[in-house]
């Protein structure tokens, strides 16, 4: 009976202690999980402002809050007993309120930078000292989980040590009070104490592959299985650990090798984003900037070649020891990036080497060739710019000299031409006076047709000219209203033959931007062609109106009159093209050439449609 319950009392010891130790355990275990994912948590949000530090895309600054904010309610959520752990705890909340409010001023600034192209340095340098905040702060989180990992070890080892020194105790209590009993009680009691006591001191020496062999059914061998349960726990425990601090490890270097490529791209960017910075002072800059962006700058050296030149760093020599990768300009290959180390290093991955810094030499390599075609396309196009502005002073003082002659023609027409038919038409109409009575009727009918001739050469001439000077002059765009130049041109056509009936019906509010001076003159052909081709007709109706055609205003002059067969429609808006004899209907056939010439100056089109006898309507468009 007292066996038992000294055995009970022991178990209960035992169970009571492996219940406290197993508490310890689990809680250094949550530490540790809770340092590893704000390792991880931190080395995602680095990257992601990298990203965005890179490209500023809205993307990756939404990535960045995300994960900022599971960071903070990580942070939230955990809780520890100890004081220290505690403490460390607050001060990696306290790096997050600060990364917290860090980052938006990065973004604001950089946004001020972008609208305002005057402050672009000033704000450039509140950029980096932001990005260099942000990187010690998200270190210092990193350094704060590490130190919580190595806290939970701390508690790991005490909750052991206690384990091993509350056995002893109760090892040489229980040796103590069974020393009468020694012999009853050695094989049941003392003999699974002791193993007992072997796996705890096995246990404390870190050996947990140990395990208490205690056969039955009894409350030691239940505590002996208890005890191998809890070795196990704690050998998965521990490997995790070594997991979770070679993780650490790992976290930390990749941190460390993607700030270095994050800083040498960021460089990049600012080089090329200089204002009139040459291609041959940037491929110098570039050069001197690569060094610090690999894994043992102090002994790297670099080189750039393009088409035949060479950008290298002051200390550059050639060794064995080469990473490269080519420039590719327009498909084809114009030069290369090379990066050297000047003594032997430790094999990596490539060499020596990191695998990181075969992409980052090749993402180098690409941005230097999208810059380089950019500033050669700026540079090509500079050059067009400057051939096109010398082209148009040449066809400007070609167009000069083309209107000075045509000065000279129209001057010729008008005063050289015209002379002699003012004789023809003179000399015609005094033989018709003085010797009319002398001639017979055939004669006086050869002059009349003389005269007639003259008169007409005379009208052409003067439509020539009128055509000409449509074509030339700057127009002077400004409000015209075309319904009050109708009303003003149907009262002049109607003052000319007040016999005639005609109804004239003129839609208001015709408003358009263009030169009033040659609005006029389109009203003024296209009325008085409604006019002409109406005379036959007793009663006719002459309308002006607006339309809709394709989205955009029509402006058309319809009439009732004559008309015409469309199949000849192509010739109606050529010069000296008539589909009317002169016999039927005087005039030129200028008119309606000078009124597409006008339209055409102000961006418009003209066509028509009709019907013989079905009257004729004239559309333009502005």
């Amino acid at each position: 009976m007292i066996g038992t319950v000294i055995s009970t009392a022991i178990a209960v010891a035992v169970v009571g202690e492996h219940y406290v130790s197993s508490q310890g355990v689990e809680e250094a275990f949550r530490k540790h999980d809770t340092a590893d994912a704000v390792i991880r948590t931190v080395f995602e949000r680095t990257t992601v402002m990298g990203d965005y530090l890179l490209q500023h895309e809205p993307r990756a600054r939404f990535q960045w809050q995300r994960a900022n904010e599971s960071l903070g309610r990580m942070l939230d959520d955990a809780a520890f007993a100890s004081e220290r752990s505690g403490a460390t705890l607050v001060t990696m909340r306290a790096n997050h309120l600060r990364t917290s409010e860090i980052f938006p001023r990065l973004v604001r600034a950089f946004e001020a930078r972008r609208a305002d192209e005057g402050a672009a340095e000033l704000s450039s340098e509140l950029e980096q000292r932001l990005v260099a905040q942000l990187l010690t702060t998200s270190q210092s989180t990193v350094s704060l989980a590490s130190q919580l990992a190595r806290d939970a070890d701390a508690e790991l080892e005490q909750d052991l040590r206690r384990t091993e020194w509350l056995g002893f105790v109760l090892s040489v209590c229980l040796v103590t009070v069974l020393a009468g009993t020694w012999f009853i009680f050695a094989q049941r009691v003392v003999r699974p104490i002791g193993r007992l006591q072997q796996g705890i001191r096995a246990l404390a020496r870190g050996d947990f592959e140990h395990r208490i062999d205690v056969p039955g059914r009894d409350e030691l061998a239940q505590v002996a299985r208890s005890f191998d349960t809890m070795a196990e726990r704690l050998k998965s425990t521990m490997v995790s650990r070594d997991e979770a601090e070679e993780a650490l490890r790992q976290h930390a270097h990749d941190l460390g090798e993607r700030f270095k490529e994050l800083t040498g791209l960021y460089s990049l960017s600012k080089i090329f984003d200089r204002p009139g910075i040459s291609l041959e002072e940037s491929l110098q800059a570039v050069v001197e900037v690569l060094p610090p962006a690999w894994h043992y700058p102090e002994i790297t050296c670099a080189r750039i070649t393009l088409d035949g030149r060479e950008f290298t760093t002051g200390n550059l020599e050639e060794t064995m020891w080469r990473q490269a990768s080519d420039i590719v300009v327009g498909g084809e290959p114009a030069g290369a990036v090379e990066v050297f180390y000047l003594e032997e290093k430790p094999e990596l991955d490539e060499g020596p080497f990191l695998k990181e810094e075969r992409s980052l030499i090749d993402d180098i390599a690409a941005r230097l060739a999208q810059s380089i075609e950019r500033m050669r396309a700026e540079g090509e196009i500079r050059k067009l710019n400057v051939e096109l502005e010398e082209r148009v002073i040449e066809r400007t003082a070609e167009l000069g000299a083309v209107n000075q002659e045509l000065e000279t023609f129209s001057y010729s027409v008008s005063h050289d031409l015209r002379a002699p038919l003012r004789s023809m038409d003179g000399f015609s109409h005094a033989l018709l006076e003085d010797y009319g009575d002398k001639l017979d009727a055939e004669g006086r009918d050869y002059l009349q047709r003389v005269r007639a001739g003259s008169q007409k050469m005379a009208q052409l001439i003067d439509d020539l000219l009128k055509l000409s000077r449509v074509t030339r002059g700057e127009l002077e765009r400004r409000e015209v209203d075309l319904s009050q130049l109708a009303q003003a041109v149907a009262a002049k056509l109607q003052e000319s033959a007040p016999e005639r009936r005609i109804t004239f019906d003129i839609a208001p509010g015709a408003v358009v931007e263009g030169d009033a001076r040659l609005m006029r003159i389109v009203l003024e052909n296209l009325l008085g062609n409604a006019w002409k081709f109406t005379a036959k007709h007793d009663h006719a109706t002459i309308e002006f109106g607006v339309t809709n055609h394709d989205g955009e205003p029509a402006y058309f002059v319809r009439d009732d009159g004559a008309g015409f067969d469309m199949a000849y429609a192509d010739k109606l808006f050529q010069p000296f093209q008539r589909l009317h004899t002169s016999t039927e209907f005087g005039g030129t056939g200028i008119g309606l050439a000078t009124v597409a010439r006008v339209v055409k100056r102000h961006g418009g089109s003209v066509w028509a449609e009709s019907g013989v006898e079905q009257g004729a309507t004239v559309y333009f468009t502005l």
